[in-house]
């Protein structure tokens, strides 16, 4: 029997992957991936026809797709700021939205001459990565996880672009020393209680402890915001990714917390609040 079409192979796969109630644009990324194509290069060669090798890896990619796997982890790489890392169910997926943190902070500091920066909860270590290389070689980058299997996913990828950055085992600030002129993070944020609304391939593939932050979603930044202050030096800052419905609470809580501090709001390319610097005074 002849094997088919790219075309074919992805009809075939559409209504199996629909049904599983995972997402149809999955199939094209991941026989994209596999055949390293861009998405052009494979809508104009749909009659192409597979190999008995990619045919098959097919099939395989096909049915951890209908078992509700993330695609990022089948391949075992995600891309972020055009990088591409190595990702496992270890660490958090990195989401396109982050990349605009990442911008923000090197608008601030790309000027700056030299700089400590702390990146808590690296997962994947892709925010320290891209910081590395944005801010100037003289910036010292740590990137700390209270998970040791996260800390090693980003070993490797600091390794793989060839990147000396620090990584410590640390539940926030609690195995930190020493004082940093940013400190940033995208923090677990998602309310326990939303579960049961949310997409069954991320609760079924991603950690909790990077996803969740207590009933009201707020636990890492009214930790964060208790002792955040002692970490940062005199002008220093801290830039924070949170979900665009908790805005009114955290700046209640830093404001509270952090009254000497200037807080500024910003939005995403969506128009939604979705990141906050604080400036030390």
């Amino acid at each position: 029997m002849t094997n088919p079409t790219i075309k074919e192979a992805i009809d075939w796969a559409t209504p199996q992957v629909i049904e599983a109630g995972s997402y149809p644009e999955d199939i094209a990324f991941l026989l994209g991936e596999r055949l390293a194509f861009s998405p052009t290069q494979l809508k104009l060669n749909q009659e192409t026809l597979l190999s008995d090798t990619q045919y098959q890896q097919f099939n395989e990619d096909i049915k951890q797709l209908t078992r509700g796997q993330s695609p990022q982890y089948i391949l075992g790489y995600s891309y972020f700021y055009g990088k591409k890392l190595t990702v496992t169910s270890d660490v958090l997926i990195p989401r396109y939205e982050t990349e605009e943190l990442v911008a923000l902070v090197v608008e601030d500091n790309q000027s700056k001459a030299f700089g400590q920066l702390l990146d808590i909860g690296t997962g994947s270590g892709a925010i320290s990565l891209v910081l590395s290389e944005q801010l100037p070689a003289t910036w010292e980058i740590s990137a700390s996880d209270i998970s040791k299997a996260a800390l090693t996913i980003a070993q490797k990828n600091f390794e793989a672009y060839h990147q000396k950055i620090t990584t410590i085992e640390s539940d926030l600030f609690h195995n930190i020393n020493g004082q940093f002129d940013v400190i940033v993070s995208n923090p677990p944020y998602i309310k326990t209680t939303e579960k049961a609304v949310m997409d069954e391939s991320v609760l079924s593939n991603e950690p909790d402890i990077a996803l969740f932050a207590g009933e009201d979603g707020l636990d890492f930044y009214r930790q964060f915001a208790q002792q955040v202050d002692a970490y940062l030096k005199p002008q220093g800052s801290f830039y924070l990714e949170f979900g665009y419905t908790q805005k009114d609470d955290l700046q209640e809580l830093f404001e509270y917390y952090l009254p000497n501090y200037t807080i500024l709001f910003k939005e995403d390319l969506a128009g939604h609040p979705r990141m906050v610097k604080g400036v030390k005074a």
